[in-house]
């Protein structure tokens, strides 16, 4: 079978899934210094959902999906989800990953991450966070692998 340059099939690979994610609406930044997970009112996330990074190349897709069922918890297969929105990530060697995710300057289980709306394209930033810190340092290993792929 051969396949002219054009024509190459990207492969979209399931890097990461991490069954229970905190979404959080997170208010404006207060100061230069970053984020922090504490001005997001931690107990009350909008919803409890899955997230699953994928890779095709040099793009990473971190993709946010809410429960259909939100009483049944721990399921990742795909009829159980519906997707609430993604961050794509496309860097250059040498470019920071910063612009799509960040971590909060309180905590190393939250993230804030710049994504889009399927149904409308617009983007907004949004919160995420794991209640193990293990989940975290998975997300974080998965993103600095990424950048190494890269450079």
């Amino acid at each position: 079978l051969e396949m002219d340059e054009n024509e190459r099939v990207q492969a979209n690979l399931l890097v990461l899934t991490i069954k229970e994610c905190f979404v959080y609406k997170i208010p404006p930044l207060r100061t230069a210094s970053g984020h922090r997970a504490e001005d997001w009112n931690l107990s009350t996330p909008i919803f409890t959902g899955c997230l699953k990074v994928f890779q095709a190349d040099t793009v990473l897709r971190v993709v946010i999906y809410s429960l259909l069922d939100p009483t049944v918890r721990g399921v990742t297969s795909d009829d159980h989800l519906q997707q609430f929105c993604e961050c794509v990530i496309e860097i250059q060697p040498g470019e920071s990953i910063l612009l799509f995710v960040d971590s909060v300057i309180d905590s190393s289980r939250y993230f804030v991450l710049r994504v889009k709306d399927p149904n409308s394209n617009r983007k907004t930033l949004v919160g995420i966070g794991f209640r193990e810190r293990e989940a975290a340092f998975d997300f974080k290993s998965c993103l600095n692998e990424y950048i190494r792929y890269i450079d």
